[in-house]
């Protein structure tokens, strides 16, 4: 397998697992954003590999969005129910 087949195909997999996740709304679909977060860095690598300039700039932009799912769904109830326990 070529780098650029594992990139491509790893940034596949990781966006298509995030999205079912996401989707099925089960106890671990907030870990849906992590399998973007994943997908997207693949998908940097894929773009600067090629240069495709647009479409490393858009996947840039999704990386914020990634964070933010991660902090909205992750982050923030952890610190919520830490601060409910103490």
């Amino acid at each position: 397998m070529t780098l650029a087949a594992f990139v491509e195909w790893g940034g596949t997999l990781f966006g298509m697992l995030g999205a079912a996740m996401l989707a099925l709304r089960f106890r671990y679909s907030k870990y849906g954003w992590v399998a973007f977060m994943i997908s997207n860095v693949f998908w940097i690598a894929f773009g600067l590999l090629f240069t495709f300039k647009g479409f490393t700039t858009q996947q840039v932009f999704f990386v914020f969005t990634s964070g933010l799912g991660i902090f909205r769904w992750i982050i923030l109830p952890a610190r919520k129910k830490e601060y409910a326990d103490a």
